[in-house]
């Protein structure tokens, strides 16, 4: 199941999905970036709290593979990064953990 905030009732409802988690991270790239990605390696879980809410989100290593990026209200621009400068850039320690776990995971590969 996907979940869908429902605009009029502010409510989560289930839709039905059969990608499964990593094919639902997949579909929210091409959906945010334009681009379609080949997944790789799940990465790490994180739990935290935002907006006073539990939330956890689970990580793919994935290479864009074909697509082209157009603006959009979530995502005004994509920037391709060294490692060095994508972490310098994060806000969030837990963020910058998972560049470090990437890259390890791409080392092992």
């Amino acid at each position: 199941m996907s979940w869908r905030r429902s605009a009029s009732s502010r409510q989560a409802t289930p839709q039905p999905c059969r990608l499964g988690p990593s094919g639902l991270a997949l579909r929210e790239v091409t959906e945010e970036s334009g681009y379609t990605a080949a997944p790789g390696a799940e990465l790490s879980t994180l739990r935290y709290f935002a907006g006073g809410r539990p939330e956890q989100v689970r990580y793919w290593a994935a290479e864009a593979v074909s697509g082209s990026f157009t603006p959009t209200t979530e995502v005004d621009r994509i920037l391709w990064l060294s490692p060095a400068a994508a972490r310098s850039r994060l806000t969030q320690y837990r963020d910058r953990t998972l560049v470090d776990e990437l890259l390890t995971t791409l080392r092992h590969a």
